[in-house]
């Protein structure tokens, strides 16, 4: 894989991320406030969507809410989240 088939790839979790922060409100509330717990909540979220992507894949039945692609999406943005957490405080 290339780099641009990678930015291809991730494009759709960046647009959603920026769809949800306006749904959420987060300008108002700030995207922390749904981590209360540091990396720890981080880390619960992003085993949250992979027992999703668990129960999809075992399940062999087709979603009716939030697929395999938009679970993957979720688990990328969830993913950055933890990053940019380190990055404001590498100790946490």
């Amino acid at each position: 894989m290339n780099r641009q088939q990678y930015l291809d790839l991730i494009t759709p979790a960046m647009e959603i991320t920026v769809k949800k922060h306006q749904d959420y409100a987060n300008d108002l509330v700030g995207l922390d406030s749904y981590f209360p717990f540091g990396m720890i909540s981080h880390v619960q979220m992003i085993h949250v969507k992979s027992q999703r992507l668990v129960g999809l894949t075992r399940s062999g039945r087709e979603a009716n809410y939030e697929s395999v692609k938009d679970s993957l999406y979720d688990l990328i943005n969830y993913a950055v989240f933890a990053l940019e957490h380190l990055d404001k405080d590498p100790n946490k």
